[in-house]
């Protein structure tokens, strides 16, 4: 024997060692231990339709919790958009001990569905879903945009507004007021509602009967457009 100590580690301290690493073990790899993701809670306490562009507010938020129904505190999680061209900011890396927000959620521009997905462990996979609808009206614009017709004439049927917001989306529901500016013409009816492609179809403009400008106004909410018209001429020039 050296002047050193020799530590002999006894048979029964090496097998409750082998013991706890194994049920470590399996808690890690048990889908029903208490620290491992089961299900993933999350809530919208916004309306699912919200307008294109804008910043979900409230942030959407989720609980991940354990097979008894315990939330769990720091557990890793990947979000990221599924759906949309919509961003997200502040985006957390983990679970707080309460409920957690997904973070800034910016909707993408055009009117369509937008989707997180949230994962987490072995979890099954969440999603939180909201509807981007049109912004306000920003344009009217005549459908086709040449407008023409004899004088005293109506333009043909297939005459329409096309209402847009300031992303190019179609506005549905949009009130259109029409007043004949120019041309002493008439158009009926005096306010029309579009429809859910944005288009305000089935106006009737004659045009004024001595020629001359010809111009009708819409206005949706706080903005008017002119639309101008064209007298026809009926006279073939004979050379």
């Amino acid at each position: 024997m050296g002047a050193g100590r020799r530590f002999v580690r006894s048979p029964l301290a090496a097998l409750v060692r082998l013991t706890l690493v194994a049920a470590l073990a399996a808690c890690r790899d048990d889908p029903t231990s208490a620290t491992a993701p089961f299900a993933i809670d999350a809530s919208l306490s916004t309306a699912q339709a919200i307008t294109v562009g804008t910043i979900v507010t409230p942030s959407p938020t989720f609980i991940v919790r354990n097979s008894r129904g315990d939330a769990l505190a720091d557990v890793p999680v990947l979000i990221s958009v599924t759906k949309g061209d919509g961003t997200l900011r502040n985006v957390p890396l983990r679970t707080s001990s309460g409920s957690t927000s997904i973070g800034e959620w910016t909707l993408d521009t055009i009117a369509r569905a937008n989707e997180v997905t949230i994962v987490a462990g072995s979890a099954p996979p969440v999603t939180v879903a909201i509807a981007g609808v049109a912004d306000a009206a920003a344009s009217v614009t005549a459908d086709p945009g040449a407008l023409d017709a004899f004088a005293g004439d109506f333009l043909g049927s297939a005459f329409a507004l096309r209402v847009r917001d300031r992303y190019g989306n179609a506005v549905s529901g949009a009130g259109v007021s029409l007043t004949v500016a120019k041309g002493g013409g008439d158009v009926s009816p005096a306010s029309i509602t579009t429809d859910g492609n944005g288009l305000a179809s089935g106006i009737s403009w004659r045009l004024g009967r001595l020629g001359g400008s010809q111009q009708l106004v819409a206005t949706v909410g706080g903005i008017s457009a002119e639309i101008a018209a064209s007298i026809r001429s009926g006279f073939d020039p004979v050379v």
